[in-house]
């Protein structure tokens, strides 16, 4: 469901160049490099996260930067990189890893504090990409309890790009494939309220010609939902983070802002809103209120 097909697909910034390059900040080390210089693999930590300005023209970003979906057969995932965040959300669940440093080929990622296996520990995943713009990838090595075991590990028996099949880990798990996903109400919309949605896959813009215009910047998304910051100069709430759930309805799509307030991307999207938004639920559905309801543009 697109209501124009003017807006590009998933954008995968600097996937060429990383290739050719590393990333302003990043310690790169060899074997030799290491026994040379005592101690230097106990104090990477603190340089891991130097990710260098976007400012600057010799930033390159996270090669898998971008949303993708992944399907694993008895679940999927819809998966957004940024240059400092993974988000994994599944229909098993929903986990944000923060990555602390990136190079080429693979990143060193640390689960967040709650995970359920592995709270706060290190991991190494590696990544190739593959024929029409798809990529693979594999958690080589985790369960780490600094970033500088995750960077140094030696993970060549454990990582087989070529074998996407049995090249994962130590038993043999096959990769994780990552398809390219655009947000699927990407377009232009009226909404039964009078006003004009512009959507694309890294903004929402909504104008009314009493409430004025408001900005918001995507950070993620999925298939029903869609994570996404406020602008600074948000008259309620500058720069929080807000969370629209929004399902089909007729040749549109109708939606609710369940969460408009959030401090941070990560709480925003983990907050339960099972008690707020009702997709079944037209008139009270949205925390009491009816859902708005989209259709496209003329």
């Amino acid at each position: 469901m697109v209501a124009s097909d003017a807006e590009i697909g998933v954008e995968v910034n600097g996937k060429e160049e990383a290739a050719k390059s590393s990333r302003k900040g990043l310690i790169t080390l060899s074997v030799v490099g290491l026994l040379c210089v005592g101690g230097l693999a106990g104090g990477l930590a603190g340089g891991l996260a130097n990710r260098g300005d976007d400012d600057d023209e010799e930033h390159v970003h996270m090669p898998l930067a971008g949303t993708w979906f992944s399907d694993y057969g008895s679940g999927s995932c819809y998966l957004t990189v940024t240059d400092e965040l993974w988000y994994n959300v599944c229909s098993w669940g929903t986990t944000v890893k923060r990555i602390e440093t990136y190079e080429p080929s693979f990143a060193v990622l640390q689960m967040p504090a709650d995970d359920s296996w592995n709270p706060s520990k290190y991991l190494k995943t590696e990544f190739h990409s593959l024929p029409g713009g798809d990529w693979a990838y594999c958690d080589s090595i985790y369960g780490l309890d600094n970033a500088s075991q995750a960077l140094l590990a030696e993970t060549s028996e454990l990582y087989d790009a070529a074998n996407a099949t049995h090249g994962c880990g130590a038993t043999g798990f096959p990769h994780s494939l990552l398809t390219p996903y655009a947000l699927p109400i990407r377009g232009t919309w009226a909404t039964n309220f009078g006003a004009t949605l512009t959507i694309s896959n890294g903004a929402w813009e909504s104008v009314h010609e009493s409430w004025g215009t408001s900005i918001y910047r995507i950070e993620a998304y999925g298939d029903n939902w869609v994570l996404m910051q406020n602008s600074a100069d948000d008259t309620w709430n500058p720069s929080k983070y807000s969370k629209v759930e929004w399902h089909t309805s007729g040749s549109g799509f109708g939606y609710c802002i369940s969460v408009y307030d959030g401090s941070d991307s990560v709480s925003a999207l983990s907050a339960d809103t099972s008690a707020i938004y009702d997709a079944a639920n037209a008139t009270n559905g949205c925390n009491g209120f009816s859902h708005t309801f989209t259709s496209p543009a003329q």
